[in-house]
């Protein structure tokens, strides 16, 4: 099994950091062309996107992160 050492993060936390809801979150990344890493087969299968694909997208969009959700 490979395991990462980098941060993923849900749509939710990310939902919760950016104060959007998490489906707007998914639209967002994908706007920005991040996709992120899906897992199960299913349509709506949970996604998880990488910090430094957030970070990339908080800094072209100029979102303001939550201070108080910072991990």
């Amino acid at each position: 099994m490979n395991e990462t050492s980098e941060k993923l993060w849900t749509a939710t936390t990310i939902g919760l950091r950016w104060e959007y809801h998490p489906s707007s979150v998914i639209r967002v990344m994908r706007r920005f062309g991040f996709t992120g890493i899906k897992f199960g087969t299913a349509r709506q299968a949970a996604r998880r996107y990488a910090d430094r694909d957030v970070m990339k997208v908080e800094k072209v969009a100029g979102l303001r992160s939550n201070a108080c959700c910072d991990e």
